[in-house]
C-alpha cells in the first residue's frame, strides 16, 4: 500500500501505549498544528492533505475515514490534523468523531459532548444542523460521538445514518471520519462501504507487522477504499526501530 503522510513525535512527546495521555496532553496534541502552522508536523500534515488532493483528482475523496489495527496508533490525532489542514486550507470541513465508545474530542475542542452522532442517529425528529458544532478552527465543524450507546455497530447501519451522510455531503466539501480500530470492533468495516476512501494509520515502533498484515485482509474482505498508509510518531532517523503490538485494549462491552 502506499504511504501516503508521514507525521512526526509531536513536540518531543515520548508517551508510549503503556502510558494513556492525560485529557490535557491529548488536546495538547490534536490542535498542535493549529497552534503551531510553521512547525514540522504542521508541514507534514500539509504533505499529507497535498497527497490526498492528488488522488481526489483521479477517484471521489469526500468522504474519508481514518482507522488503525489496533487502538493508540494515533489516528484520532491524525483525524484531527487532516480535518485542521483542510480547514486552514480553505475547505470547509466536517470530522466526525464516529468512535462511539471511546469518544473524547468534545474535550479537545471544549464544546459539547451531549450533542452527538449517537443522540442524533437514536432520535426521530431533530435536524442534524442542531448537531454540527463551530470549533476554534476557522471552516471546521464537528460532530462528537455523543453518549456512549449500548449498540454502536447498529447505529451506523441504520438509514438514518446514510440519510445524516447525505446530508454532510451536501454542506461540506470535505467530511473525516474518526473510527474505532479495525481489529477490534466491526464499525470500521461496517463504515468503509460508506464513504469515498480510508487512511490506515501505523505507528512506528508500534505496529507489528503480522498486526498491519491482519487489518488491511480486514479491509480487502469488505472491498475497502483504502487510499493508503500514514506513517505515525516517527522518530528522527538514526533511531533503531522494533515493533510491538496487540489486540487486548478493552475495546466493546
Amino acid at each position: 500500500e502506499k504511504v501516503l503522510g508521514v507525521l512526526p513525535v509531536i513536540g518531543g512527546q515520548s508517551a508510549t501505549s503503556k502510558s494513556r495521555a492525560s485529557r490535557e496532553e491529548c488536546r495538547n496534541r490534536d490542535l498542535y498544528i493549529y497552534e503551531k502552522p510553521k512547525s514540522a508536523t504542521a508541514e507534514a500534515a500539509r504533505t499529507l492533505r497535498t497527497n490526498l488532493d492528488f488522488l481526489a483528482s483521479t477517484r471521489p475523496l469526500q468522504s474519508l475515514l481514518i482507522t488503525s489495527a489496533v487502538p493508540q496508533e494515533g489516528k484520532s490525532t491524525i483525524s484531527v490534523n487532516t480535518s485542521i489542514s483542510f480547514a486552514t486550507g480553505g475547505r470547509r470541513v466536517l470530522l466526525v468523531e464516529a468512535d462511539l465508545r471511546r469518544p473524547r474530542l468534545a474535550t479537545s475542542f471544549e464544546v459539547d459532548s451531549a450533542r452527538g452522532l449517537s443522540s442524533y442517529l437514536a432520535g426521530v425528529d431533530t435536524e442534524p444542523d442542531d448537531y454540527f458544532q463551530s470549533t476554534v478552527v476557522e471552516n471546521l465543524d464537528l460532530l462528537v460521538a455523543g453518549p456512549v450507546p449500548p449498540n454502536p455497530a447498529e447505529l451506523l447501519q441504520t438509514t438514518r445514518f446514510d440519510e445524516l451522510l447525505e446530508k454532510m455531503k451536501n454542506r461540506y466539501e470535505v467530511i473525516i471520519f474518526d473510527s474505532p480500530p479495525v481489529l477490534a470492533v466491526t464499525d470500521a468495516l461496517i463504515l468503509a462501504r460508506k464513504v469515498d476512501g480510508m487512511l490506515m494509520v501505523v505507528r512506528a515502533e508500534h505496529t507489528s507487522r503480522h498486526t498491519l498484515r491482519d487489518g488491511l485482509r480486514q479491509l480487502r474482505a469488505v472491498q475497502a477504499p483504502l487510499a493508503g498508509i500514514v506513517l505515525n510518531h516517527q522518530r528522527p532517523l538514526g533511531r533503531a526501530y522494533g515493533y510491538r503490538g496487540g489486540r487486548g485494549y478493552g475495546y466493546g462491552y
